[in-house]
């Protein structure tokens, strides 16, 4: 009886124990159990419940899915789902966020989207999205089975009724997902954009994409599912990145940041012919987050259609205002970031620290690439994604360091994208060629926007394959290069007479003969240089012969194609250098001039660098070209002022890309000089002096292009190391004897350099004022003249020592360091 009387008492105490730790917080009952964030949730793992983020999606490194549902443990009923979706009210209580709910009024919002369509609800136990069994393959070429097949099948066809002309019945689904005639037919269905196909979509059958119930037709769940996603989940991730945006637009934050851009770089980006339209329409869709995001879903799964009589407008409605699509909130989340990534603090409106802009510079990381998961979940490929994956290649690039693996695999995403929609291949149905005025050719306007999208990875992947040393994805010997017209951005809004018109005025190469410097040079004259330098990175990261005839006579090749491409140029393109600075130009005109000339300038040092690589290198060639390029990139950096592009991570990618590795090959050179063998000496006095006074110049330079928080940050940290230990080297017997500047003969008869320099003996200078020639020295002086130079101790704090492994590797500095670190 006892035992049984302690009972009761027992858990009567428990209960009461229970409940007063459930009313200790505020007086509100909660539930004994703890909700687990959706990734562990659906995943069935354990979570620690940490709030923002637990510890397994910290691990994971997917802080931005870490999300917690609101109403945790309950079933979500299909009627009241209904329900809140025709109700006026609601919407302001679910979302709290003020400045969303400020925004979107009750009564006018919903007056302004009852013309949306509307969309049915989720079936009851029926999980809204899905993975399809026979995803979207994309684009297939000539030596794919799909191309058998399809020839094996036409065949057969034409073998069992010869009186037939052509199979007038194929299949709906081949359409789609195959090419019907080999390659050249899977280009020419490059006016629609690709879709799954519709019995695995659900398209075909009239019902909702995004629920999981089949039409009475379609495959069951069983044969048309090969993963089963949690939609919801999906969706509330979705209504988070919209809240996002919403909270920048209702704040005019990402207004700010276009109207700061437009005009100083981000008219050279494609994804800005979305912008605007977004940014009109965008106020007039805005609803409550979840519902918008469900609406999001529903429309990117439909795919786009393009015909020949399409306009640039026609194209922008289709994935903005109530056609509004994944891709396009990525894009414009990308596009805003990498506008911050330019815009420093503190800033009047944006932000005002430099802590500020960097956390919301990775919000937009992070969003942007939640929108890039939601496109490869749905499996969609079409134009704007392509674009976007693009864009947010280059976001990754400046919150990672152009070495981040991470940023390689985005370019290599960006690449498969456009080998997937076939860019790659031949665009056989142009504007102007209408299959006999059928008018089933792509506009213009599409035509080379393809165009722009297959040059700008092109160029970007051999970029970024020289930059690092790696193979190229993309080779010129798989794909059939398509050449950008040189014509002005208004061009795209023209069509019939008025655009045949404006084509005339290019001559036979597609060089406007109006002597106008456009943007599109930039990019065609890359096209150009950048296959040159595909051979020569083949070269240089292929075999490694030692004076063979076969090198020889290619690279001797290359610098004929590099010339010959340099004289076809027209003459206002290829002006002398100094006309680049002296013409009171715009910035445009400016950074046009100046960027066709870094790329001349590259492409003429990849291949000396290729030469000395295989041993048939002349070091007097090597040393005068990377003494012109680092030349040139130093004036970018002086004369930043002149030039139109926004921001210092631009000029932080030029120093990168193109000072360092030309750096790089001085300090070899100057080694080389300095050594007891004396295996080169300088040409003159004045072209060391020269030498000397450009590596001053970039590393004084260097602290303004980065902070702690850019990707690139430990890059240029051992770069500048690595640089003034070797000024530091080169120049210490000398500045010990307080010799003049050092002749031809006087060079190689240098004796051996002590190993271990103090960094006092050596101090790096900044260049004095410049006196207006450009060159930041004044005329008739001494490059080692103390009294022209600006001491600046600084730049020796926190400089990794001699043997520090704790930064990256540097490409092109390879084959020198061992004279440091020995």
């Amino acid at each position: 009886m006892a035992d049984t009387g302690r009972g009761p008492r027992s858990a009567r105490s428990v209960s009461s124990r229970s409940a007063a730790a459930r009313t200790a917080a505020g007086g509100s009952p909660r539930s004994s159990r703890i909700p687990s964030c959706e990734p562990c949730r659906v995943s069935k793992l354990a979570c620690d419940h940490g709030r923002p983020v637990c510890a397994r999606c910290s691990r994971k490194g997917v802080p931005g899915q870490c999300v917690y549902r609101k109403d945790p443990f309950k079933r979500v009923n299909n009627s009241s789902n209904a329900r809140r979706s025709s109700a006026t009210q609601p919407q302001s209580q679910s979302h709290p966020e003020p400045q969303i709910r400020s925004h979107v009024s009750p009564a006018g919002d919903y007056d302004r989207l009852a013309a949306l369509p509307e969309l049915p609800a989720l079936a009851d136990g029926q999980p809204p999205l899905q993975l399809t069994l026979y995803p979207n393959p994309g684009f297939q070429g000539s030596s794919s089975l799909n191309t058998i097949l399809d020839t094996v099948e036409h065949g057969a066809a034409s073998y069992e009724d010869e009186n037939e002309d052509g199979d007038d019945n194929e299949n709906e689904d081949q359409s789609i997902n195959a090419n019907t005639n080999g390659e050249d037919s899977s280009v020419a269905q490059l006016g629609t954009d690709t879709a799954a196909p519709n019995h695995a979509a659900g398209l075909g059958s009239g019902h909702d994409p995004m629920d999981g119930s089949h039409g009475t037709d379609g495959p069951s769940p069983l044969q048309g599912t090969m993963l089963v996603m949690s939609g919801a989940a999906m969706i509330e991730e979705g209504a988070q990145v919209l809240e996002l945006l919403a909270r920048l637009f209702t704040q005019r934050i990402l207004q700010q940041l276009f109207a700061e851009w437009m005009g100083k770089g981000l008219e050279v980006h494609l994804g800005s012919l979305l912008v605007r339209p977004f940014l009109d329409s965008f106020g007039r869709v805005l609803d409550t987050p979840s519902l918008l995001s469900r609406r999001l879903f529903h429309a990117t799964k439909v795919p786009t259609d393009v015909d020949g009589s399409a306009s640039l407008n026609d194209f922008a409605d289709k994935y903005t205002g109530r056609n509004l699509r994944w891709e396009t909130v990525g894009l414009v989340l990308a596009l805003a970031g990498n506008a911050v990534s330019k815009l420093r603090a503190p800033h009047a409106v944006l932000y005002r620290t430099e802590q500020e802009r960097h956390a919301l510079g990775r919000q937009l990381l992070h969003a942007s690439n939640t929108c890039a998961t939601f496109c490869e979940s749905l499996d969609i490929l079409n134009d704007v994604q392509i674009i976007f994956l693009y864009e947010s290649f280059l976001l990754h690039s400046v919150y990672f360091g152009h070495q981040s693996f991470r940023v390689w695999g985005r370019l290599n995403t960006a690449i498969n994208a456009l080998f997937g929609r076939g860019i790659h291949q031949r665009l056989e149905r142009d504007a102007r060629e209408r299959d006999g005025g059928s008018g089933h050719g792509l506009p213009f306007f599409l035509v080379e926007l393809r165009k722009h999208v297959f040059a700008l990875l092109y160029s970007s992947d051999i970029n970024f394959s020289v930059f690092l040393g790696r193979p190229p994805r993309i080779s010129k010997r798989h794909c059939v290069i398509h050449m950008p017209l040189d014509v002005n951005p208004e061009a795209y809004q023209l069509a019939g007479d008025a655009l045949e018109d404006h084509l005339r005025q290019l001559d036979e190469a597609g060089w406007n003969t109006l002597g106008q410097i456009r943007t599109h040079a930039v990019i065609r004259w890359s096209m150009i240089t950048s296959q040159i330098r595909e051979e020569a990175l083949e070269a240089i990261i292929g075999g490694h012969g030692s004076n063979e005839l076969p090198e020889r006579l290619a690279l001797t090749a290359l610098r004929t194609k590099i010339a010959d491409a340099w004289r076809a140029l027209p003459s206002y393109l290829a002006v002398p250098a100094c006309e680049v600075w002296r013409a009171r130009r715009p910035g445009q005109q400016t950074d046009t001039l100046y960027l066709i000339r870094l790329y001349y300038l590259q492409t003429l040092f990849l291949i000396e660098w290729t030469a000395s690589v295989h041993g048939t290198a002349n070091l007097d060639a090597l040393f005068g070209v990377a003494s012109d390029l680092l030349a040139w990139v130093n004036e970018a950096i002086i004369m930043r002022e002149r030039l139109n592009r926004l921001g210092l991570n631009t000029l932080a990618w030029r120093v990168s890309a193109f000072g360092l590795p030309a750096a790089g090959a001085l300090a070899k050179c100057l080694l080389a000089s300095a050594s007891t063998t004396g295996t080169w000496t300088a040409s003159s006095g004045a072209t060391f002096t020269k030498a000397i006074r450009d590596l001053s110049v970039l590393i004084a330079h260097m602290d303004y292009l980065y902070d702690s928080s850019d990707g690139n940050d430990k890059l240029f940290i051992r770069a500048k190391g690595i640089l003034i230990r070797v000024l530091e080297s080169t120049l210490s017997p000398r500045r010990r004897g307080h010799t003049q500047t050092p002749t031809a003969a006087t060079a190689g008869a240098e004796p051996q350099l002590a190993q271990n320099t103090s960094a006092s003996s050596v101090p790096i200078f900044t260049p004095p004022p410049s006196n207006g020639n450009g060159n930041g020295l004044n005329n008739n002086t001494d490059a080692f003249d103390q009294d022209q130079w600006e001491f600046r101790p600084e730049l020796w704090i926190g400089l990794p020592g001699p043997n520090s492994t704790e930064v990256n590797h540097l490409d092109f500095m390879s084959d020198f360091t061992h004279f440091l670190d020995g």
